[in-house]
């Protein structure tokens, strides 16, 4: 049998781009934890148990339950405040899958780091980019430092499940707003991505949403036009979908609007914590090997994708004379907010001052989502403008792509392999119903603390 020609061989490498790639990238991330059997983070095995804890309520009571019944206490309003809708999913899965918590969690973290990528390279691909080079940007984001420590390092899966449904909720947006009918799959993955980004995680909402708005602000300012009759009709179809959303999510958020304030955590703040993983030398490393605190139970690395930026940079220096201003303005608005994120990041005093709930991220290093969102902007912006370059200058820039991309998924398996396990089997932390993980370390978070203390008399 005789090899193929060299065209025909091309042809068929472009055509499984499309999920080979995806594929590949997902699969070595998800690889470890489907085939070790402990946890990873502190926060991994107590996630497990809350989902377990939900599945345990649909089952005995036909429906989900804003309260924990356990140890913690009788009526214990987790999910009353706290990812109640997420919980919900997963709890309603383990349930169809005859009590198997942990298939149904390792199944929705996949999820998620598919929603995260395929989003990421669907605003690629409405962009222009096509082949490989539309999987860059995903392949940035779900290898980059802060994404794989919250998968991993920490084992924070709602703020996974957050974050990783923004890149999904822009780039079905996006496509709502383009076409001139609405696409099911449009529709249903606007649905689906904003019901698991306002169900999932409080402080990605809060941020993530002002995020959104301002990747909106810009986007009418980039591209100046009178709004016609057609552009009206779309962002009412948006809107209209966005509503469904937040309706479907109602049943917790409401309480979590009227009675979140009351509760310990809302009024027992202590400012920002861990800001040791967010000096200079660590975020602006192009290693991930921040000296970690053992007695956190959690591996952070919070780096910037720094080799990204300086790849984007270059690739501008390149090509930006030769691109639509459109691509320019794109460019230079992402920078700038790139900049403003890693400042705001590097300066913990800043993010107290400002206003109201923003001040409570906690930890400076969650904003570090929102800075590799706009590296990977940055790289849409790069990629397309690099299509006017000569046939050369195009092809470094290419190569330099797949070099970064590469590094960041080489980093990020690492990174991986250096997180140690609370629990060498994972199914301990569901063994039971009433007893929360030994890593469990918030009894008190979601207890009413608005009324007055006051001695019993007899």
């Amino acid at each position: 049998m005789t090899a193929p020609p060299v065209a025909d061989l091309r042809r068929r490498l472009a055509a499984n781009w499309d999920w080979a790639i995806p594929a590949a990238t997902v699969g070595a991330l998800m690889a470890p934890m489907a085939l070790q059997r402990g946890t990873y983070g502190a926060d991994w095995p107590n996630h497990l148990w809350l989902a377990y804890e939900q599945a345990v309520n649909i089952r005995d009571l036909g429906h989900p339950s804003l309260f924990v019944q356990s140890s913690l206490g009788v009526y214990f309003p987790w999910f009353a405040f706290y990812g109640g809708t997420l919980y919900t999913l997963v709890g309603g899965l383990t349930a169809l899958l005859g009590m198997r918590p942990v298939v149904a969690y390792l199944g929705f973290y996949a999820l998620a780091f598919a929603a995260a990528y395929g989003g990421c390279t669907w605003i690629a691909r409405q962009c222009g980019l096509r082949g490989w080079v539309a999987q860059i940007p995903g392949c940035l984001f779900v290898t980059s430092a802060y994404y794989v420590t919250n998968a991993y390092g920490r084992g924070d899966f709602p703020e996974v499940a957050a974050t990783s449904s923004l890149p999904l909720v822009m780039a079905a947006t996006l496509d709502l707003l383009r076409s001139e009918r609405a696409r099911l799959r449009s529709v249903l993955a606007l649905l689906g991505g904003t019901v698991v980004f306002t169900g999932s995680h409080t402080l990605t909402m809060l941020w993530g949403g002002a995020f959104l708005i301002v990747v909106a602000a810009i986007a009418l300012c980039v591209h100046r036009r009178r709004p016609a009759r057609n552009d009206l009709k779309r962002v009412a179809r948006v809107g209209v979908v966005l509503a469904l959303a937040l309706g479907v999510n109602a049943w917790y958020l409401l309480t979590l609007v009227a009675y979140g304030s009351r509760t310990q955590i809302a009024q027992g703040s202590t400012g920002l914590l861990h800001t040791f993983f967010t000096t200079p030398d660590s975020v602006l490393s192009l290693l991930r090997h921040t000296a970690q605190h053992p007695e956190l139970g959690s591996n952070v690395n919070a780096q910037l994708p720094l080799l990204a930026v300086l790849w984007a940079a270059g690739a501008a220096a390149l090509s930006m004379l030769r691109a639509r201003g459109v691509w320019r303005s794109w460019g230079l608005a992402l920078g700038v907010l790139l900049g403003l994120l890693t400042w705001l990041v590097l300066s913990p005093s800043a993010i107290e001052a400002l206003p109201g709930p923003f001040a409570h991220v906690q930890f400076p290093y969650r904003l570090m989502t929102y800075a590799t969102l706009c590296t990977c902007g940055l790289a849409v912006v790069a990629l397309v403008a690099a299509k006017r370059l000569p046939e050369r200058s195009r092809g470094l820039v290419l190569a330099g792509a797949a070099l970064v991309a590469g590094f960041s998924l080489a980093q990020a398996l690492s990174q991986i392999l250096h997180v140690t396990s609370d629990y060498p089997d994972r199914t301990v932390a569901v063994a039971s119903p009433d007893q929360a993980p030994r890593t469990w370390y918030a009894p008190l978070d979601y207890a009413d603390v608005s009324a007055p203390v006051v001695n019993p008399s007899l």
